[in-house]
């Protein structure tokens, strides 16, 4: 489930008409690539979409010293004990119960002696156009390629929102399966 920078690379460059690199180099490629994986990482977030869903368990409490929150999170879908049982926000001011959390700069506070935390994940900068991949499945290619057309074009941030969402629309599937918790869940959209 990725997709080789190389080959968002290569569309880019068709998109602009640029094949020999006389228009633009690869390195400010690079620069608007890595912003507009920046805003898609958003758009899918505040869309709710869950294709970009991860977990990670947790095998102890951290309701006083937290734990580290994974390397990639960008917001919290659950956060379930070892049983499956969700457990619920608390006050950033409390100390959570085994039935509580809260999620505080890059750490997660809990009292369960295990839990799971299921979060968003954002898309990784590209550093390496060569060699590098980005997590995403293939039928993010357009989104990736079109986002970044836009940005070097100089489109506005509202008009830039309004693209990716429009693209969300068409081209992500809106009834995804999520394995781990054995449901079908529809997209908003």
């Amino acid at each position: 489930m990725s997709i080789p920078a190389s080959t968002v690379l290569r569309h880019i460059r068709l998109q602009i008409n640029d094949f020999d690199e006389a228009k633009v180099s690869n390195f400010q490629i690079l620069i608007f690539l890595n912003r507009a994986l920046s805003a898609v990482s958003s758009a899918i977030a505040a869309r709710g979409l869950d294709f970009l869903t991860a977990s990670h368990v947790y095998s102890s409490p951290s309701e006083i010293t937290g734990a580290a929150l994974p390397d990639d999170y960008q917001s919290v879908r659950e956060v379930t004990d070892g049983s499956g049982y969700t457990l619920t926000p608390t006050y950033i001011t409390k100390t959570p119960q085994t039935y509580e959390y809260k999620i505080m700069g890059e750490k997660i506070y809990c009292g369960a002696s295990s839990y799971t935390l299921f979060y968003q994940r954002f898309i990784g900068p590209v550093d390496d156009l060569d060699t590098d991949n980005i997590a995403v499945p293939a039928y993010c290619l357009g989104l990736i390629v079109q986002t970044t057309v836009n940005l070097m074009q100089g489109m506005a941030a509202p008009e830039l929102v309004q693209a990716i969402n429009n693209i969300i629309d068409t081209d992500i599937p809106s009834l995804t399966y999520d394995k781990k918790r054995g449901r079908v869940i529809e997209n908003a959209g």
